[in-house]
């Protein structure tokens, strides 16, 4: 009886993940056509057992789910960055809040240890986008080593994905959390000068070569594969190194006597 309950359960999420697929699918129709315009929008058209839903396909997904998503969040804070700039503070924060979604996604994915990372960098870039629809919108400073913060925390939660797989002898999805790293890390060195940058080039093409042997079951050796999570631990370790604090929040100043 419990086989045949279990099994009626896994039918009725594959379906309702079906036709949450089919919901997303008409969603990005209405989207490319310019009936959804708004984030707000986009809210309204799933309600919270659909984001749930989606939040749990995203979190046991095999990679042709997520790894295609991997620069998303990179991509929508660089056009965030650009809007802030031609002063379309409105386009800036819809950007941010997007980058804010990619992420909350990929912590549902990370070890509880990278999980606080990541959500403390969503709540930062979900603070930044409410700033810039009031009088103490932030600078291009600030975004930017928001932005720096954001990506070096999604490079580590998939270098500690990549090490925890390959502990575990999962060596086809290591090969796709290495390959996602490299993603992450040349997004993180985006943000700081160009030494460093070529630096992040290089030390991601290595990683892409290694998880592409290791996920596509080429040839490979331990020593090469540990050789190659050392090198990219110490290039965040670098990166960490440069990243600005957290600014802390302004107090209210006191009532005047």
């Amino acid at each position: 009886q419990q086989a045949a309950d279990d099994l009626a359960q896994a039918d009725a999420t594959h379906t309702r993940l079906l036709r949450l697929v089919d919901k997303l699918r008409a969603t990005a129709e209405r989207i490319s056509t310019g009936q959804l315009d708004s984030v707000a929008a986009l809210d309204q058209a799933f309600d919270a057992d659909d984001r749930a839903s989606l939040e749990h396909r995203w979190l046991v997904s095999d990679p042709q789910t997520w790894f295609p998503a991997v620069a998303e969040p990179h991509r929508h804070l660089r056009a965030a960055l650009e809007a802030f700039i031609q002063k379309d503070l409105a386009g800036s924060a819809e950007e941010i809040r997007k980058a804010s979604a990619y992420i909350r996604l990929e912590s549902r994915r990370a070890s509880l240890a990278s999980r606080s990372e990541l959500i403390a960098a969503e709540r930062e870039l979900d603070g930044l986008a409410a700033r810039l629809s009031r009088a103490d919108a932030p600078s291009a400073q600030e975004l930017q080593a928001a932005f720096a913060r954001a990506d070096h925390a999604r490079a580590n939660a998939f270098r500690a994905a990549a090490e925890q797989r390959w502990n575990q002898k999962r060596f086809e999805a290591a090969g796709h959390e290495l390959m996602a790293a490299a993603q992450a890390l040349e997004d993180a060195t985006h943000w700081h000068d160009r030494t460093l940058q070529t630096a992040g080039r290089d030390t991601a093409g290595t990683l892409r070569s290694l998880g592409d042997k290791l996920a596509a079951g080429g040839l490979w050796s331990r020593e090469e594969i540990a050789h190659g999570l050392e090198a990219l631990g110490q290039m965040l370790m670098r990166l960490g190194e440069r990243l600005e604090p957290v600014p802390e929040p302004e107090q209210p100043a006191p009532p005047q006597p």
